[in-house]
């Protein structure tokens, strides 16, 4: 039920407007984030600069960490993850 479900949204990559970067499967739709940094809109501002710090959250796995101080603002991986399986959820 998971993998149909998966292959129905990676069905509308197209819908992301990103030709030049797929993400038609679980492998392009992996590195989608890379591909898509340089990407500029009509006015040459980063098309998804608003989308950079979702992409990964510094902490130093090697001691215990808060994700918590790290992402005061919300604006940053962990707190994306949350709101991206609320939204899956629905």
């Amino acid at each position: 039920k998971t993998r149909a479900a998966i292959r129905d949204l990676l069905r509308h990559s197209d819908l992301l407007a990103t030709p030049e970067c797929k993400a038609g499967t679980m492998a392009d739709a992996s590195v989608w984030a890379d591909c898509v940094k340089p990407l500029k809109d009509a006015n040459g501002k980063s098309r998804f600069g608003y989308a950079y710090t979702w992409h990964f959250q510094d902490v130093n796995i090697c001691h215990p960490f808060d994700l918590v101080v790290p992402c005061k603002d919300g604006n940053c991986v962990s707190a994306q993850i949350t709101r991206d399986v609320a939204l899956l959820k629905n």
